[in-house]
């Protein structure tokens, strides 16, 4: 006996074949209704084979659809042609599918000759659409904060100035960019700031309401499209109130935080009769504010006349941080520095802050600006100064303590003369004391940077260069100046897991510093995947959360907690 002939004779064994395919398969005649179906079908439907055999199954789906597969049907019938069809079924538990049916016309001999049937298989596409439909969302909105992205804002504000042109009515458009979000990361770690991201983008959402829409930029940027704003004044006013929800502080994972904002105004069509021109009169506005280190609104009008103001009952950080400073609110925190090869403790960098009475813990970005532009830095600088080598003076002798200088002390008249005479008074030996400088300090006078160098190198006190690849002349600064040590830039450390830029950049530092003979310090470690890769790239020191927090009384961390072999 040949196998068709077999196959002929046991339908059962045509039943069995098509139980094994997983996914669901039915047949129906010309008449609709189902002839065989398989167990992956029962299973779907939540039905016995025996109550569904001989019936249409337009009889357990909506009335729609009914219509909709059985004209899909009848053009198989007809036409003999294969179809496929996208369905929004409901499976046995009730929830919604995304079905995928083919179906295909197929004959079979019967009592009467050959007969027609249309063969359907299903395919449960589901989980292939949810993750198109969010991958469409994604290329529009920003992942972190779900708010609308950059591409979604150019689209909105050319709609919004078209629709505002065509009914003569104004448009204000926002660009807010926060101050102070740096230091939040640098001193609470970047989860928090994730999380203060979140808690401003909501801000700004529910400020925005049903009269605008807002956007997430990239980074700590945003801006705002509002309409039925009717003049500068208004628009102005209404940027004030931003500016004073903005500021408020926020708990955030049980750290209180704040921080600034610099929101520039633009009004169409006065500042700008098209998306380009409001849009650069926006970020225009936006960036004088930036360049006075300022937390404030800004409106560049067109008739020369500008317009800055605070928020409602603006905060005058400059007078409460010339009270902290004269009666002693800043303090020093403490954050340990291990060697990457077997943990030892190496010391400690002093980090100022400001614990606020009532707006919790200030950002020092938020408030060095302001005293570097108001000369209160070098009072500033002078508390830290004595404070950080008293500490130290009476710690391990093995450990060294790194001190920031802002650019305004580096160039002070008798610098050197000022850091020999704390290091006599608090008796801390200068070995042990290393300054970090930023690459925007030495944009200054050259001769005054190199006398400076020179007078503490005589003292014998280490020099780093902080932030090491985030300025435009780091390799320059290498060359001319005589640092100890380069501090790698945690911008570069966060991605080193997954970014191949970043690790090349930080290979490179480290391979750099090797041939010049002087250390490198990665900064904002936070992961064991981090330290690792570090590890394996030969840096020498590291400095992070998974290493120790900033406290006020220095901790040394023991390195079986953090420490694991690459």
């Amino acid at each position: 006996m040949n196998i068709r002939s077999t196959l002929a004779l046991a339908p059962e064994a045509l039943q069995t074949v098509i139980d094994a395919i997983p996914n669901p398969v039915f047949m129906l005649d010309r008449a609709h209704r189902l002839v065989l179906i398989n167990e992956a079908f029962c299973t779907m439907t939540g039905f016995k084979r025996e109550a569904v055999i001989g019936r249409s199954p337009t009889e357990f789906i909506p009335t729609v659809q009914r219509e909709v597969f059985w004209r899909i049907d009848d053009q198989v019938f007809e036409t003999g042609q294969p179809n496929v069809n996208e369905e929004v079924v409901t499976d046995a538990t009730g929830a919604p599918r995304v079905m995928l049916t083919s179906k295909r016309l197929v004959r079979l001999p019967g009592p009467k000759g050959d007969e027609a049937f249309v063969v359907a298989m299903i395919t449960d596409v589901t989980a292939q659409r949810e993750t198109d439909q969010r991958a469409r969302y994604l290329a529009g909105h920003d992942e972190l904060t779900d708010l609308p992205n950059r591409s979604q804002f150019n689209a909105e504000l050319s709609l919004a100035v078209a629709d505002a042109a065509f009914a003569g009515r104004s448009l204000v458009l926002f660009s807010v960019d926060l101050s102070g979000f740096k230091a939040v990361n640098n001193l609470h770690g970047f989860a928090v700031g994730d999380l203060l991201l979140r808690a401003i983008a909501a801000r700004i959402r529910s400020f925005a309401g049903n009269r605008g829409k807002a956007f997430r930029l990239g980074g700590d940027e945003f801006c705002l499209i509002l309409k039925d704003i009717h003049s500068a004044e208004e628009a102005e006013v209404v940027a004030a109130a931003l500016l004073d929800q903005l500021q408020a502080p926020a708990d955030i994972a049980g750290e209180v935080v704040s921080v600034g904002a610099a929101i520039g105004v633009a009004v169409f069509p006065d500042d700008g009769d098209t998306p380009a021109r409001l849009r650069q009169q926006a970020e225009a506005a936006m960036q004088a504010v930036k360049r006075q280190h300022l937390s404030a609104v800004h409106h560049i009008r067109r008739d020369g006349e500008d317009e800055t103001r605070g928020a409602a009952g603006a905060w005058d950080i400059l007078a409460e941080l010339e009270t902290a400073v004269a009666d002693g609110q800043l303090t020093l925190y403490y954050q340990p520095v291990c060697a990457a090869r077997d943990g030892t403790p190496r010391g400690f960098e002093a980090l100022l802050r400001w614990p606020h009475p009532s707006r919790g813990m200030i950002a020092p970005d938020r408030f060095i600006p302001i005293a570097e532009a108001s000369g209160l830095i070098g009072r500033l600088g002078d508390w830290v100064w004595a404070r950080a080598c008293r500490q130290a003076a009476g710690w391990d002798a093995a450990r060294r303590v790194a001190v920031n200088v802002s650019p305004r002390q580096l160039m002070a008249h008798g610098f050197c003369e000022t850091v020999a005479r704390v290091l006599r008074e608090s008796g801390l030996a200068p070995e042990r004391l290393e300054l970090e400088i930023t690459e925007t300090a030495l944009l200054g006078d050259d001769e005054v940077m190199m006398q400076a160098f020179t007078g503490l190198k005589t003292l014998g006190v280490g020099i780093a260069l902080d932030d090491f690849g985030t300025g435009w002349s780091s390799l320059a600064s290498l060359r001319k100046f005589g640092f100890d040590r380069v501090k790698v830039d945690r911008g570069f450390v966060s991605n080193i897991e997954y970014d191949i830029r970043s690790v090349a950049i930080v290979r490179a530092v480290v391979g750099l510093a090797k041939a010049l003979d002087v250390q490198v310090t990665a900064e904002g470690i936070e992961t064991p995947g981090q330290l690792n890769a570090l590890r394996a790239m030969g840096c020498d020191e590291v400095q992070g959360y998974l290493i120790g927090r900033p406290a006020e009384v220095p901790v040394t961390p023991q390195p079986e907690a953090w420490l694991q072999k690459p």
